[in-house]
């Protein structure tokens, strides 16, 4: 008897990144070649119906597991948005080798933007009253704020940071299909797959 393989895509960063957006697109019945590119390149498909899971409800997934496996039969793909600066992050680092086990092939997109794009989104959200911000990312806005170049370089290295501490968090947990865009140039990052050290541009 065949068994279609189950599929977990992560698609993590900041918050503010554009995360929910690139989801949204991915998911939509009218991709385009860029989300299309970033499937094939993560889950070997072009198009994907998947069953949602929110990073922040990990825990909540976890005291009820056998509900949760309940739940996700007949469902073949599994797309995971995760905040990388969220206040469950570190919580959510322990919790996913757990959640691995279940399937049968795991990626990551990153979603990167430019600080610069990064800082203004989380000030109007705040301005808005749509986000209350997490602790890290009060500092990287206080430091990036500041009219000394010094601090700007470390929000600039702080925000890096979540980027490359996700990287290696992947890695060391044998996960080696990670893509890392930027959905504003629409460009596809292969630094952290093997033999790969080149970009693609899609316009």
């Amino acid at each position: 008897m065949f068994f279609a393989k189950r599929r977990l895509l992560m698609v993590a960063g900041p918050s503010g990144s554009g995360k929910s957006t690139f989801i949204r697109l991915m998911t939509d019945n009218n991709q385009n070649i860029f989300t299309n590119e970033v499937l094939r390149k993560t889950l070997s498909c072009n198009r994907i119906k998947a069953k949602r899971l929110k990073g922040n409800k990990l825990r909540d997934i976890f005291s009820e597991q056998r509900n949760f496996l309940d739940a996700i039969k007949g469902h073949r793909d599994f797309i995971l948005h995760i905040d990388t600066t969220g206040p469950r992050y570190k919580e959510n680092l322990i919790l996913l080798p757990e959640l691995f086990k279940i399937f049968d092939v795991i990626a990551s997109v990153q979603v990167f933007t430019q600080i610069d794009i990064w800082y203004q989104r989380n000030i109007e959200r705040i301005e808005n009253k749509t986000q209350k911000p997490s602790k890290i990312v009060k500092r990287i806005l206080k430091l990036y704020s500041s009219e000394k170049a010094r601090k700007t370089k470390k929000a600039e290295s702080v925000y890096l940071k979540s980027f490359t501490d996700w990287e290696s968090f992947l890695t060391s947990n044998g996960i080696s299909r990670q893509l890392k865009i930027d959905t504003i140039k629409q460009t596809i990052n292969y630094s952290s797959i093997a033999d790969k050290s080149d970009q693609d541009k899609f316009s």
